[in-house]
């Protein structure tokens, strides 16, 4: 095509002359009619292939305009706007060939590669030396693959059934006691949408006068999800999928919800795809390469987001609610290309207008036998709405313990200034007399405040009715308060805090025959208290020569039951971290520490510390560790510990020994272990230990190569644990959070022999 460039040019200088009609030189004059080429369409992406095109002096025009329109993903528009688009592309465009970047380069030009179409629906930039086109549309009716997300996840075709559980062990042994920890938490897989769950714990502790060994189950329970927005449960359950995506959103802090055996129903957040924030505007961007986006709020940069080139709707997860205006600077091969400005609002919470709501019910279960509550009938109610985009109420009622209890909880979240302001306020109220209400606010805007408060009463601290109240309420004030702001490398804080407790009689049942019918009472007494304590400090970071110098200091005084307290604090840490990494894999880790803190009632308390790490990176991954610290001058204490993580899961341990002037040495060992296993009709798999309640995972299985010579690692794993690396004949598993989309990369490990 780079042939009728010169003819293009000399038929400007020939027309210059006249402004209203182009007169083209002698034999020439079939270029004012244009060329026929095949020209290769691209949308910024990827190309939809060769179309023919008009190509005129300074214009050009498809001539299967319908096949571009189905091309490009536009036929699944509705019907008005397919004709518009139509018609747009029907129409002859301007060439914009100046906006080849390779020509507007040249000239420092910033704004190449791209035609906005806020005014235009359609417009192009005809690339005449490499026969391209660039095609941009009305970025309303780009199929774009983030807004087509559907709201709700899939669980993955290729899924299967299976049993997946997480194990921890834990052992300790002193001079004094031994004790064993054990603690899983799992799921079996039992069909479409159905599992049984639960997480259980067991511990075993012996010493000189005393052995005693317990098991017990936290939560054990069968669920049917109904949809993607409903379920059911039954069994043993707590309160903690309550807060959580499995049960909703609803956060009680004063409502009283105990362990129960029965039954629970709801609205769900597990299938929720939080990839599209419905409750946020979309904001949309085009790139016609690798580029740079960083969002600004007025001068504050609110974060930076990398992409391909195409259509993208930028991730506003973590863009502060509110409504204002977004500057986004695209930066491509580092060069600032353009400014756009778009509109944006979103709300505190993520579809916060969707009503979320549960119903429970069944028996208490208190771990207790013998207490007088356990077995007793309780239920709970609760729904959570937006009132507005940035408000939303939750309201809850439950009956425990012969009384009915209700708490009303309001959540806001907003933009002011250049910060997000939190408001939170909750009230409780039972119909035993029992009160409460609970109050936050928290602001951060490069520096940060919070203000908490939280009030309980009932009639039991009067003495009047002492068997009604839930044996979690106290009567009880408590407020803390807090300001912390970064000035250059320093960071003030300011802390205050009090707590004041209303002394009252307890009864608690006891029956050693089990009969509910002749309970025993005891009875027991919390005295009163009043605690108060505040606080001002600083700290100075600094780094030099490669370390890492921190202090810290300030003054701090307290009352506590009348008895008043003051003084200083100070404190200095010196650490260092080898960088990069030795060709070993080997990192290492250096430092050490003082604190001095003086008080009026006792005499001043130094302590030291001096530790050192080594770790070791590949595959398999390694760390040895060596401590000494001391307090005053009369206690010693030192500790060598090692870990190690991997495909078979993680191992730690730790054997210290401490020194007392006045009571000798003492030694102790710890050790952890931590693993996951999964167990379905493709086999057994083990694989590392992760926090969390486990309901799904993935095996990667190497498959022998049937050399028996072949050794090395052949494939790279990276998912959710430690990255590890899988040699043939091998596998592992990799434990993953229960509805939640995991991504995990598989790769060529590149060594093997």
């Amino acid at each position: 095509m780079s042939r009728y460039f010169w003819m293009y040019y000399l038929l400007g200088l020939c027309s210059f002359t006249s402004q209203a009609t182009l007169i083209p030189p002698p034999g020439f004059e079939s270029l004012l009619e244009g060329q026929t080429e095949q020209i290769e369409v691209l949308l910024p992406g990827h190309s939809l292939g060769l179309f023919p095109v008009v190509v005129k002096p300074d214009t050009v025009q498809f001539m299967s305009p319908l096949m571009v329109l189905e091309s490009s993903g536009l036929a699944a528009l509705p019907a008005a706007e397919r004709q518009k688009a139509l018609a747009a592309l029907s129409r002859p465009l301007l060439r914009n060939s100046n906006l080849v970047c390779g020509v507007s380069e040249a000239k420092d030009s910033s704004e190449c590669g791209y035609v906005a179409t806020d005014k235009e629906d359609v417009a192009v930039i005809f690339d005449e030396n490499n026969g391209q086109l660039s095609l941009f549309l009305n970025r309303d009716w780009l199929p774009d693959e983030e807004r087509r997300d559907k709201r709700w996840l899939t669980p993955t075709p290729e899924g299967v059934s299976a049993f997946i559980h997480r194990q921890t062990l834990y052992l300790s042994d002193d001079l004094h006691s031994r004790n064993m920890t054990l603690n899983g938490s799992g799921a079996l897989g039992l069909g479409d949408g159905r599992y049984l769950g639960g997480n259980w714990a067991a511990i075993w502790n012996q010493s000189e006068h005393y052995n005693n060994s317990q098991t017990w189950f936290d939560n054990l329970f069968v669920r049917q999800d109904l949809g993607n927005q409903y379920y059911l449960q039954a069994g043993r359950m707590d309160q903690r999928n309550l807060s959580s995506a499995t049960g909703g959103d609803f956060g009680f802090s004063l409502l009283p919800l105990s362990r129960f055996d029965g039954l629970r129903t709801g609205t769900t957040q597990a299938y929720v795809n939080h990839e599209v924030d419905q409750n946020a505007t979309p904001v949309m961007v085009q790139v016609t390469r690798n580029a740079r986006i960083d969002i600004y709020r007025g001068s504050e940069l609110l974060g930076s987001q990398f992409l391909t080139p195409g259509m993208h709707t930028l991730d506003t997860h973590s863009l502060p609610p509110g409504s204002y205006p977004l500057a986004l600077r695209i930066y491509e091969d580092g060069i600032l290309r353009r400014t756009e400005s778009q509109p944006f609002s979103k709300g505190g919470n993520s579809f916060s207008a969707q009503t979320q709501w549960f119903i429970q019910g069944g028996q208490e279960d208190t771990g207790d036998k013998a207490s007088h509550y356990d077995g007793e009938t309780v239920m709970a109610a609760g729904f959570r709405t937006g009132l507005r985009k940035n408000i939303s109420l939750t309201e809850g009622i439950s009956l425990a313990h012969e009384a009915w209890y209700s708490e009303t909880r309001l959540n806001s979240q907003h933009a002011v200034l250049d910060g997000t302001l939190d408001l939170s306020a909750g009230i409780l109220h039972g119909t035993d007399s029992t009160s409460g209400n609970t109050e936050q606010v928290t602001y951060n805007d490069g520096f940060s405040a919070s203000l908490w408060r939280n009030h309980t009463e009932s009639d039991a601290c009067s003495g009047r009715h002492p068997q009604s109240v839930h044996a979690s309420m106290t009567c009880q004030t408590s407020m803390n308060a807090s300001l912390s702001v970064p000035v250059g490398n320093w960071y003030a804080l300011l802390g205050y805090s009090t707590s004041r407790t209303e002394g009252r009689p307890v009864y608690r049942g006891y029956d050693d025959n089990s009969d509910k019918e002749n309970v025993f009472w005891r009875q027991a007494y919390i005295p009163a208290s009043h605690r108060e304590s505040a606080q001002a400090s600083a700290t100075y970071n600094l780094n030099m020569a490669g370390m890492n110098i921190n202090t810290h200091g300030g003054v701090w005084r307290t009352r506590n039951d009348g008895v008043n307290d003051d003084g200083l604090f100070m404190s200095v840490s010196v650490s260092y971290a080898s960088q990069p990494p030795t060709m070993t894999g080997s990192n290492g880790y250096t430092s050490a520490g003082t604190d001095i803190h003086s008080s009026r009632n006792q005499k001043t308390q130094t302590s030291w510390n001096v530790n050192h790490v080594r770790s070791w990176q590949q595959d398999l991954y390694r760390e040895l560790s060596v401590g000494f610290s001391g307090y005053n001058d009369d206690s010693w204490c030192g500790s060598l510990g090692g870990r190690m993580s991997g495909r078979m899961g993680e191992l730690s341990a730790t054997i210290s020994n401490s020194h007392q002037r006045n009571a000798g040495s003492a030694s102790s060992l710890t050790a952890g272990y931590s693993s996951s296993l999964a167990l379905s009709r493709n086999g057994l798999f083990w694989g590392g230990g992760q926090d969390g309640e486990p309901a799904s995972g993935m095996a990667v299985n190497v498959e022998s190569e049937g050399d028996e010579g072949s050794s090395g690692k052949v494939v790279s794993v990276r998912g959710s644990s430690q990255p590890f690396s899988l040699g043939f004949g091998q596998q592992s598993l990799l434990l993953m959070e229960g509805y939640n989309a995991t991504e995990v990369t598989i790769e060529d490990a590149g060594v093997s022999s």
